[in-house]
C-alpha cells in the first residue's frame, strides 16, 4: 500500500561485499534442521516458482535483534554456530519460517527475500541482460541446492533459489508469518521494465487511497506490490510484510522499545498496518491482515 512520507531521511546502507562466505555457510547446513520433505511438499514447491519462500535477516548484532524481535513477536531462536559465525533458525511454533545472520561490520541490518526460480543460471543472465548486477555468484550446496544473490538496476537486492529436492519453506498468511512483499522504487517505471523482463511477469497498475500502486501478477496471482519511495532520500529496496493480529499492541510495545515507528497504525481495506525499523535499521511492516 502507499504511504506518507516516513519519518525517516535515509536508509543506512549495508555492506554487502561481506556476504559471500556467510551465505555459502547459511546454506551448508539448512538440511540440519527441517524434516524430508514430502512428495506434497516438493510438488507444492515446484508450483510456486516466482514466490517468496524465505527471509533473513542480515545483522550486525544478532543477540540484538534476536531480544528486539524476540519481544515483539512470538518467535522462537534456534541458534547454530558455523565456523565461528552466529547464526539463528527464526521458528513459530516450532516451524521454520526465517533466519537471522550476524555479520558484525555490517552498517546496518536488513532483510533479504529468497525467491524460488526454476533455474539459477536463466535469472541471473536475465538480471544482467537487463542492467541488474550479480553480487554473490551461484553456489551449490548438497541437500539445498543452487542459489544466488542479485541486485536489481536502482540497488535493490534479493536472493534466488532452485531447490525442487529440499523446499525450505512454505510461507503461507498465518498469524506471525510473512504475507507480502512490497518494492520501494525510487523509479517505478524503471522497476516495472526490468521485474516484467526478469520474472516474466505483468505489471498491474491500481490506487490506494488515491495514490498510485502497483501489482507484479504471475499468471493472474499477486506474487508482489510496488510503491513510490515513501522514504525521502532512500535507496530503493523490497520491504517484507508480516501477519500481526493486534497493530495497537505491537506498537505500544515498539513505543516501549523507543523503536523507530516510521508510520503510526493506519487503517486500510486489508486492515490495519504498521511500519517501523529494528535497532539496527532494518524496514518491516506489520498488518493484521486475515483475507
Amino acid at each position: 500500500m502507499p504511504h506518507e512520507t516516513l519519518k525517516i531521511d535515509i536508509m543506512k546502507p549495508i555492506i554487502l561485499a561481506l556476504l559471500t562466505f556467510s551465505f555459502i555457510s547459511l546454506t551448508s547446513f539448512s538440511i540440519d534442521y527441517r524434516e524430508k520433505p514430502t512428495v506434497e511438499q516438493v510438488q507444492s514447491t515446484m508450483n510456486d516458482y516466482g514466490k517468496i519462500v524465505w527471509y533473513n535477516l542480515v545483522t550486525p548484532n544478532i543477540e540484538e535483534s534476536k531480544q528486539f524481535y524476540g519481544s515483539i513477536f512470538d518467535w522462537s531462536f534456534q541458534d547454530i554456530n558455523l565456523k565461528g559465525q552466529k547464526f539463528v533458525i527464526i521458528k513459530y511454533k516450532s516451524v521454520p519460517i526465517g533466519s537471522m545472520l550476524e555479520l558484525p561490520k555490517a552498517d546496518a541490518s536488513i532483510w533479504l527475500a529468497s525467491v524460488s526460480v526454476g533455474s539459477v543460471k536463466d535469472i541471473t543472465k536475465r538480471y544482467i541482460d537487463n542492467g541488474g548486477r550479480l553480487l554473490i555468484d551461484s553456489f551449490n550446496v548438497s541437500g539445498t541446492g543452487q542459489q544466488v544473490i542479485l541486485e536489481g538496476p536502482l540497488g535493490e537486492k534479493m536472493a534466488y533459489i532452485n531447490n525442487p529436492a529440499s523446499p525450505i519453506s512454505l510461507i503461507d498468511n498465518g498469524p506471525n508469518q510473512w504475507i507480502w512483499a512490497e518494492l520501494w522504487s525510487t523509479n517505478a517505471d524503471t522497476s516495472k521494465a526490468f521485474y516484467e523482463k526478469v520474472w516474466n511477469i505483468e505489471t498491474k497498475a491500481s490506487k490506494v487511497k488515491d495514490k498510485p500502486y502497483w501489482y507484479f501478477e504471475k499468471e493472474s496471482d499477486k506474487v508482489a506490490g510496488m510503491i513510490t519511495n515513501p522514504v525521502e532520500g532512500a535507496n530503493t529496496q523490497w520491504v517484507p510484510y508480516i501477519n500481526i493480529a493486534d497493530i495497537a499492541n505491537l506498537n505500544t510495545k515498539l513505543e516501549a522499545l523507543n523503536a523507530n515507528i516510521m508510520l503510526e497504525p493506519q487503517s486500510t481495506d486489508y486492515g490495519s498496518i504498521i511500519i517501523f525499523q529494528d535497532p539496527h535499521g532494518a524496514t518491516l511492516c506489520a498488518q493484521n491482515y486475515s483475507n
